[in-house]
């Protein structure tokens, strides 16, 4: 049986769901909503319960069976959620299937992905055992629509062609809309949103806005600055920011260091700059940053941000995950640069 973002809210309205449920399409947005409704049901339900999130290329098959067959541990129910379901190999997809169809009493799971197979043993079964629900993204006709609606929903009032201005600049992605919304949210504090103010907002609600200002804090992260840095990364997140597109942003510039450590010592910026593959001025301060760093120090940069990336992926608190990375690297880099 499969059913709508509607129908999902009409039934959480009747009770915490229970058994096995697949979130399907390729509206992200509208799957992690779904995702995050079926959580607040279930662990804000009389009696409480406890939570797990794996993701299908990282789990082992085993952990899933387990956490899915054991029932909660602290609570009258327990939620399991797997994202990325679909990256999971067939096999290990398949040996999830006797859990999985006949869950224990108290226990929901929620598969999230893009797509099943259909023509596999694995996705038959579980379309045949589960509650289907399924995203799929708004055709362009009904772009306009649709972030009128968010708009609406988040208290902005967008005004004459303001929300085909918004789709202009940031694209069609839902994803991307919402956190530009949310954005425009804050940037207009109650008043009418025009055209011309979407557009003069651009240098907080475009997506580049937000990979300078983390470029801007993963340079002062790299100088020592940790205060400064931190006050960034609370600026990020007040707008709505994703904490793991910061996260991944924070990795970027790591692996755009230890590149750069990799060249020859003098080139010329321009060289620099088609190497890294981002513009003069800031490829002559990630050199910079090298220098000061040198590889070990940016390979343990990377490192740290591959830990926090696991960290978030497992349910720690991402604010505190982020902040906590900010410090320690600032700390290492502060170091590094013999500032004390």
């Amino acid at each position: 049986m499969s059913g709508t973002m509607a129908d999902l809210k009409r039934m959480l309205a009747a009770g915490p769901p229970a058994g096995l449920h697949l979130l399907l399409g390729d509206d992200e947005l509208a799957r992690d909503e779904a995702c995050r409704l079926i959580e607040k049901a279930v662990l804000e339900a009389e009696g409480g319960g406890d939570r797990m999130v794996v993701y299908g290329d990282e789990a082992e098959p085993d952990e899933i069976a387990v956490a899915a067959g054991t029932g909660s541990l602290f609570g009258f129910r327990r939620l399991v959620m797997v994202r990325r379901f679909d990256a999971m190999p067939a096999a290990a997809q398949e040996r999830l299937l006797p859990v999985l169809t006949d869950l224990p009493a108290g226990v929901t799971v929620v598969l999230l992905a893009k797509s099943l197979d259909k023509r596999m043993k694995a996705a038959k079964a579980l379309l045949a055992a589960a509650r289907v629900w399924e995203f799929s993204l708004p055709q362009p006709a009904q772009l306009p629509a649709w972030v009128a609606q968010r708009a609406a929903e988040l208290g902005v009032r967008l005004q004459g062609d303001a929300a085909r201005t918004l789709i202009d600049m940031v694209g069609t992605s839902p994803l991307a809309l919402q956190t530009e919304l949310e954005k425009l949210a804050l940037y207009a504090a109650g008043r009418p949103v025009t055209a011309e103010a979407v557009r003069d907002a651009a240098s907080v609600a475009i997506p580049h806005a937000a990979e300078l200002a983390v470029f801007q804090m993963a340079e002062a992260v790299a100088e020592g600055r940790t205060k400064e840095a931190l006050s960034i990364l609370r600026d990020l997140l007040a707008v709505g920011e994703y904490p793991l597109v910061i996260l991944s942003l924070i990795g970027r510039q790591y692996r755009l260091i230890l590149t750069a450590c990799g060249l020859p010592a003098g080139a010329s910026p321009a060289a620099l700059a088609r190497a890294l593959g981002i513009p003069q001025a800031p490829a002559r301060r990630v050199a910079a940053q090298a220098r000061a760093l040198g590889a070990e120090g940016a390979a343990l940069g990377l490192r740290r941000v591959l830990e926090a990336d696991m960290a978030i992926k497992k349910g720690l608190e991402p604010r505190l995950v982020l902040e906590t990375l900010v410090v320690a690297l600032s700390a290492m880099n502060k170091h590094a640069m013999g500032k004390y």
